[in-house]
């Protein structure tokens, strides 16, 4: 994961608020922990993507709102491995699951305006545009609009 982050910086640090270049290997392995944790807890469901050979090509993640059913879908796919259809199919498979598995009512994905690839993404894995949301995401000290997107468990009938 480390590698493939570092790999993919020139992107991810234009998209996504947790990466950072300083991060180390002991910073993944301390985060993969948390998420271990928060799996347990069933707060936040992170998942690998994986080649058939085993090569680590990204991540889905789902922050899960207990209270309303409801969950934030985030994905990342690694630089050599974008533009296969890899995030719209793992935006899908594990937003399927969260509704059919987990009895969530609601997965959202947000996406900042500027990032275009995710917002792609989101499109081609069949989750529903519903709008702008203004000033929605804060990130380094500034507001952003952020588009979203969504899936309920009509979508998977």
């Amino acid at each position: 994961m480390h590698a493939a982050a570092l790999e993919s910086a020139a992107e991810l640090e234009k998209t996504v608020p947790w990466f950072s270049r300083d991060m180390t290997p002991e910073s993944f392995r301390a985060w993969a922990t948390w998420a271990d944790e928060a799996w347990d807890r069933g707060e936040h469901y992170e998942l690998s993507i994986l080649a058939a050979d085993g090569i680590f090509l990204g991540c889905v993640g789902l922050g899960v709102d207990a209270a309303s059913k409801s969950a934030n879908l985030q994905y990342w796919v690694r630089t050599t491995a974008t533009g296969r259809g890899i995030a719209s199919e793992a935006a899908r498979v594990a937003s399927r699951w969260a509704v059919q598995e987990l009895g969530l009512q609601r997965v959202e994905i947000l996406i900042t305006e500027q990032n275009v690839p995710s917002q792609k993404a989101a499109e081609k894995s069949g989750a529903r545009f519903e709008g702008v949301l203004r000033n929605r995401i804060r990130w380094e000290e500034r507001a952003y609009d952020a588009h979203i997107f969504s899936f309920i468990p009509s979508d998977f009938d």
